[in-house]
């Protein structure tokens, strides 16, 4: 289990990674295809005053399940900001934020998309994704960076059945215990925090083009 604490993933149909596991077990023979009924439309807009870079940014999604012999469809969609900010000539912070519906796919730890109701219509689940962090360059080929990231997911439950994302009728008690399976948890919040260093072995900058060897 990853930090945070855990909802309960009922079993299929239910919450899915859009991926294979996704497609073949909604779709028999899909082969990992995926359903949606049009591709993920992702744009954003940038601002650079003077001082800072800044961007609105927007995802807009269409999902699709077959279930019990017809197509069930619903949208997901996403808004979101951020901001690259110069504390000084080598230190530079970092925010970012992206919160709607069915928007796991686009976070770091890969979440869920959706949830199939008991009668097949499709639920986008609610989540909410934030970043922030440093980034120091005490020499023109050395980064020293650190980043902390939070992920949040809703509650996506049906009354009565234990299917959808985060079911209070699930029995989470082998989910305590290493040996514990089938564990039936689904995470609600995860958070990370990376430092790092990043090492260029050569830079060079020609107007508008930067070569970098790492």
């Amino acid at each position: 289990m990853l930090p945070g604490g855990a909802f309960g993933l009922g079993s299929s149909p239910n919450a899915q990674v859009p991926a294979a596991t996704f497609a073949s077990s909604l779709t028999p023979g899909a082969n990992g295809i995926s359903t949606d009924l049009a591709p993920d439309f992702v744009g954003k807009i940038v601002f650079e005053p003077g001082w800072g870079h800044y961007e609105i940014k927007g995802i807009s999604r269409w999902f699709r399940a077959r279930f019990d012999g017809r197509n069930r469809a619903a949208p997901g969609a996403g808004l979101g900001v951020a901001a690259l900010l110069p504390i000084s000539g080598k230190l530079d912070l970092l925010l970012e934020g992206l919160a709607g519906r069915g928007i796991g796919r686009y976070a770091a730890a890969v979440g869920p998309d959706l949830a199939i109701g008991p009668d097949g219509s499709v639920h986008p689940i609610r989540a909410t994704q934030a970043i922030g962090g440093l980034d120091w360059y005490p020499t023109q080929t050395l980064q020293v960076y650190s980043y902390v990231g939070l992920e949040l997911y809703g509650r996506t439950s049906f009354p009565g059945s234990t299917v959808g994302y985060g079911s209070p009728l699930l029995d989470l008690s082998p989910c305590v215990s290493q040996a514990g399976f089938p564990c039936p948890g689904g995470n609600r919040s995860i958070w990370q925090i990376m430092p790092g260093v990043w090492h260029s072995l050569a830079r060079r900058e020609h107007g508008m083009a930067v070569l970098e060897i790492s």
